[in-house]
């Protein structure tokens, strides 16, 4: 355990950290579970059963999870009591695909606010705690996945990809143009855990702009819970897809929704595929099971090929389109030297940072693919001038600096020529996809 802030006259709280740990022999540490409660009360869901909390907390352990939690020194009478706190925090190390190579990330979740305690800084000392923390440890990005969108903004984070929840109508008619190959078959729930770990680390290492997955997906696909529904869900059912040599290279995890939803709809919980076939091949299974007219998709890609292989596009309806994924620079330069480029040329960047982790003047020479960069004097001129919430979403190319200086959001030096010219290096042959949620 340790201090990261001692009270003070107008910060009455201390806020601490430790690292989550498996519990010996199921025996769960009452901080622990005190914390995770406050999780759900957090998040309005219902507070896990004591037979579920050692599960919750080995997944946090598996992550080696770095937990905050800030405590109130005066509780009021009949309130609830000091151990539990009234704000909640966690983090942990994971990986960015930004183009043939990996970076390591900060990635965040569990942030919570007691609704009593909001307004008074807490969470800008957990966040701004962290991230000092991950800079140090030599980490050059954080992440996140925001529950709202106004929160994160003002500590530096930008919107860097984005998805659409989608139903399909797949009543009498529904079809796709082309013929899939392989098979189908249905798989024991108990096999889905390993299973996605597989077909995930193969996916995340191929797909530009894909980021971890927490722990907790092991759990939450073969419906054994997770951290946003703890109690395991006996309706879940998953699904492989076997290539023409029999191994799988795809599956999907989903749930009935009940004969009261309207229309009777299936869920998907996660689906991953190795190829377009595989996909388009679980899509006809979704698709043909019986005693259903509608699949739901919370997380579809923005260039999902299955509106194109519908025979009736119309079948395809988006419901939602939101935010995915959240990133925040820690390291400017080694950002720039990281990522894949697909076309040459040189700029300065100026990135302007209010809690002053990794403002400044940049200048990025790119030829044949390759970056470098090098950080330059804070006097002198430079073709864009934007923030560290900008600059975060800019780096994937989740969307364009013209678009964002339309926005006001962007200084250029000579405008449409410094524009093109960023857009020009930093634009990649597809849209960032993440398909983590954490």
């Amino acid at each position: 355990m340790t201090v990261i802030r001692e009270p003070e006259e107008n910060f009455p709280y201390k806020l601490e950290s430790w690292t989550a740990t498996k519990p010996a022999e199921g025996v769960v540490d009452e901080r622990d579970k005190a914390w995770t409660q406050a999780v759900a009360r957090g998040f309005h869901e219902a507070e896990t059963s004591d037979d579920r909390l050692p599960k919750l907390i080995t997944t946090a352990a598996a992550d080696q999870q770095r937990i905050y939690g800030v405590y109130a020194t005066e509780v009021l009478q009949h309130s609830l009591p000091q151990l539990d706190p009234v704000a909640t925090y966690a983090s942990f190390d994971g990986t960015l695909n930004v183009g043939e190579r990996t970076v390591p990330a900060d990635m965040i979740t569990a942030v919570t606010v007691r609704p009593s305690h909001r307004r008074r800084g807490l969470l800008s000392a957990m966040i701004t705690a962290d991230l000092h923390d991950a800079q140090q440890r030599g980490l050059p990005m954080a992440a996140l996945t925001a529950s709202e969108a106004t929160i994160y903004g003002r500590f530096g984070f930008g919107e860097a990809s984005r998805f659409r929840s989608v139903t399909v109508d797949t009543s009498n008619g529904f079809a796709l143009r082309s013929a899939v190959t392989g098979s189908v078959e249905m798989l024991p729930t108990s096999s889905a855990a390993d299973l996605q770990v597989r077909l995930f680390d193969l996916l995340h290492a191929e797909t530009f702009g894909s980021i971890s997955r927490p722990d907790h997906y092991r759990s939450m696909v073969a419906g054994e819970g997770s951290y946003d529904h703890p109690e395991p869900d006996r309706k879940v059912r998953v699904v492989a897809h076997y290539d023409v040599d029999g191994k799988i290279d795809g599956y999907v995890s989903y749930k009935h929704l009940g004969y009261e939803s309207k229309p009777v709809s299936l869920e998907i919980i996660d689906i991953l595929a190795l190829n377009s076939n595989a996909y388009l091949a679980l899509w006809k299974f979704l698709g043909e099971v019986d005693l259903s007219a509608a699949v739901n998709m919370p997380g579809a890609p923005m260039n999902d090929p299955l509106l194109w292989a519908l025979t009736d596009s119309r079948r395809y309806r988006v419901t939602r389109e939101g935010d995915s994924l959240w990133l925040r620079a820690l390291d400017v330069p080694a950002l720039l030297a990281a990522r894949k480029y697909y076309a040459d040329g040189e700029l300065v960047i100026k990135v302007n940072d209010r809690l002053g982790l990794a403002g400044g003047r940049f200048a990025l020479r790119v030829a044949a693919g390759q970056g470098q960069s090098e950080s330059l004097s804070a006097e002198g001129t430079a073709d864009l001038e934007l923030d560290v919430a900008a600059f975060s979403s800019l780096y994937l190319a989740g969307v364009s600096a013209s678009t964002l200086h339309q926005a006001g959001r962007i200084t250029a030096q000579s405008e449409q020529a410094a524009l093109k010219l960023f857009d020009k290096i930093f634009q990649t042959p597809e849209p960032p996809v993440s398909r983590s949620s954490f």
